[in-house]
């Protein structure tokens, strides 16, 4: 890669030439303008290397730095798209300092090649500008994700400062300092992960003793050292203390010594040099999180951990740092299904196209390169209605808020639908006064279905459930309730659900929703509302599609082993053993911890029941099994994500992995804290509910979100 020529040193005494602003003359090409900047008036939009006969178009603006502009660039040859890099020699040629920056940078920046560094791919230069081509990062930097999002969750910041750390680690064992890492250095490329760039202060040292004394840098970020230390210099810890102002800012939504208006330097200056930065209280952020954050920013370089000794912080090694984040993380806060695992302990989570299929026991007459994109129609009223959201609450049937893998080959004719807005929702916690209880000191009878033959309607379900858990709340306010329908269950069903979700993952914004449920069945829930489930042998499998009859949709249930899949369900059904293999090798449910087993004979039993079925022997002759449960819906809120299955039971998986699960029209709700400890209760005990507040705050905010469920549906129906 060769460096512009004019941008050598020119031999002692001879001046450079002044390069006057492009003119346009006849059979040049288009000149492109730009009315925000007059110093710009002719940039072409076609440049070409005369050396490498490389050539490009430049097309949009993508932001400025000290003396260049940055653009996209489309090369015409490969149709590959590039940043550029573009410096005006007429300001290089006026300031030598800039030359001497400029050359370094390309010296610099052509010599790391890093997965987490911006690639370096080509420079040249034609009468008037200076070409950078550089890899394009599309998702801009960490600086615009943090004005779109204010800051970040903890594991997304793990999974950042992570990728900074690498990269900066290897720049410093090639005797490199960045001397400008900030957000707006970091960008972001289209599979969302870092790439650091712009090297323009960047210096190369001879030795580990090797110092450097020259003032630069972002004032939020400059070291104290380069401050108070004048004398001595500074070396790979000015860094390191920029990445404790990174994790600070993607935590807390600004730099830790910013002060309003941001223009007196003077001022930041001297905060940073006694260390004058708080932690907002209002902001939930880990003790480990701040720990690091404290070591990062020490005033004595000396004090600061190496870069390589970064990631054994509690942070780290403790916390849960995703393999992968979805592209909604761009304006959302993702959500989570992974429990926290040591770090130690975590097998590396590969996509799914390289999970292997030894795993899968695939009967004669499945054949995976022989799958073919099915050929299935979405009812569109369904489509219509599950796309209906509530007010205030972002419903998901469809969506792009988990999309940890990008590796498989997408059905082409399964529907896309847009991102939804994000949520407002809050827990709130429940003002409760004394349970009101009938005089006779019985329980109240709760609301249940009438035996007819559309009891088994989902709808009527769930404003059941409403109903019930409208009669207790207004029981624990002491506020008068409806005359429920005549039913008391027997004490002995009030036992947990038999089936629901231990494991899922969300990647509806390309496939559907995977999950795993207690009596070992894989399913998805696909985007083009069909559902495909495999049985607990792993050899039955049932497809489910809606089809609108004249008052209400039905499903159509197709039963058939492995052996016997028809052809325009085969790509689908690779999807499901995709799923099912990347679960059972990368997800870990709290339930299924030995620790979470102990002393509690009902989970135990569960768990025990789940192995049983996941053991069963294989035989093509098993007699199939009967109608298997399946996902009919799900949504999502800022706090929890709600499923609704084909046996009337609600789930809803709160943020901090605790559960609620409303089964038997509510009078039965089962909570299982984030430790795993299963408590059931009848609804109408509104004592023994009331004693554990967590669980009346999470049952609160169920009620809630059901209540504006239902409105939202009668809204649309009426």
């Amino acid at each position: 890669m060769p460096i512009p020529t004019t941008l050598m040193a020119p031999p002692h005494g001879v001046a450079l030439p002044r390069s006057p602003i492009p003119q346009p003359h006849k059979g040049a090409p288009p000149l492109r303008t730009d009315g925000k900047d007059q110093i710009w008036p002719h940039l072409p939009s076609k440049i070409k290397d005369s050396k490498s006969n490389r050539e490009f178009t430049i097309g949009k603006h993508l932001g400025d730095g000290g003396f260049a502009r940055c653009f996209e660039a489309h090369e015409l040859a490969t149709g590959k798209v590039y940043a550029v890099k573009v410096m005006e020699k007429r300001k290089l040629h006026n300031h030598k300092r800039n030359q001497e920056k400029l050359l370094s940078e390309i010296r610099i920046h052509r010599s790391l090649h890093h997965s987490h560094i911006v690639s370096l791919d080509h420079c040249f230069e034609d009468t008037y500008f200076v070409y950078l081509i550089m890899e394009l990062c599309e998702n801009q930097s960490l600086m615009d994700l943090i004005k779109r999002r204010k800051r970040l969750s903890e594991p997304e910041v793990r999974y950042f400062m992570l990728q900074v750390i690498t990269a900066v680690q290897f720049m410093h064992e090639s005797n490199i300092i960045h001397r400008d890492l900030k957000l707006g250095n970091i960008f972001i490329n289209r599979d969302l992960s870092l790439k650091i760039g712009d090297f323009g202060l960047a210096a190369k040292l001879i030795d580990e003793d090797d110092r450097k004394k020259s003032f630069c840098g972002t004032p939020n970020y400059i070291a104290p050292e380069l401050l108070y230390d004048k004398h001595n210099g500074y070396s790979y810890q000015v860094d390191v203390w920029a990445l404790g102002i990174i994790m600070y800012s993607l935590l807390f939504g600004a730099p830790p010594f910013q002060i309003k208006g941001g223009k007196d330097t003077g001022m930041i200056y001297q905060r940073i040099k006694t260390l004058d930065y708080t932690f907002p209280a209002h902001i939930n952020v880990s003790p480990a999180a701040k720990a690091l954050i404290k070591a990062l920013l020490s005033k004595s370089p000396e004090s600061r951990p190496h870069i390589k000794d970064i990631r054994n912080f509690e942070f780290f090694r403790f916390g849960y740092c995703p393999k992968y984040l979805p592209h909604s993380a761009l304006t959302t806060e993702p959500t989570f299904t992974v429990s926290p695992i040591h770090m130690e302990d975590k097998e590396e989570i590969k996509p799914m196209k390289e999970v292997k299929q030894k795993h899968v026991q695939i009967a004669p007459g499945f054949h995976p390169h022989n799958l073919q994109p099915p050929r299935i129609k979405a009812d569109l009223n369904f489509q219509q209605h599950i796309r209906t959201k509530p007010s205030g609450i972002s419903l998901r049937d469809k969506g792009n808020l988990d999309e940890p893998i990008h590796k498989i080959e997408v059905p082409k004719d399964l529907p896309t639908v847009p991102t939804v807005t994000k949520p407002h929702n809050r827990i709130q916690p429940i003002k409760l006064a004394p349970p009101h209880i009938p005089p006779g000191g019985n329980p109240p009878a709760m609301a249940a279905k009438s035996p007819t033959k559309n009891s088994g309607r989902r709808s009527e379900t769930l404003q059941l459930m409403q109903k019930n858990l409208a009669w207790f709340f207004n029981s624990c306010k002491g506020v008068p309730g409806f005359d429920p329908l005549p039913q008391v269950l027997p004490p002995d069903s009030i036992q947990p659900p038999d089936v629901f979700l231990i494991k899922w993952i969300d990647l509806s914004s390309k496939y559907g929703l995977g999950y795993q449920l207690t009596n070992g069945s894989f399913g998805i829930y696909f985007n083009d509302c069909t559902t495909l489930i495999l049985a607990s042998d792993e050899i039955h499998v049932e497809y489910l599609s809606y089809h609108t009859g004249s008052h209400r949709t039905k499903i159509h249930r197709d039963k058939f082993s492995i052996s016997t899949c028809p052809m325009e369900l085969h790509k689908k059904m690779k999807l499901l053993f995709d799923f099912r293999n990347y679960m059972k090798q990368n997800l870990h449910s709290n339930l299924t911890n030995s620790a979470a087993l102990k002393d509690q004979p009902v989970l135990e039993a569960m768990m025990k029941n789940l192995q049983l079925s996941q053991t069963l022997n294989q035989n093509q002759e098993q007699k199939p099994p009967s109608h298997l449960h399946f996902l009919t819906k799900f949504l999502r809120t800022k706090h929890a994500t709600f499923f609704r299955m084909s046996n009337g039971l609600v789930q809803v998986n709160f943020r901090d992995h605790s559960k609620i699960l409303l089964s038997k029209e509510a009078q039965v709700v089962t909570f299982i804290t984030a430790q795993a400890q299963i408590i059931v209760r009848c609804l109408w005990n509104t004592e023994e509910i009331l004693k554990d507040r967590e669980f009346a705050t999470r049952l609160s905010y169920v009620k809630d979100v059901i209540d504006q469920i239902i409105e939202r549906k009668i809204k649309t129906t009426s």
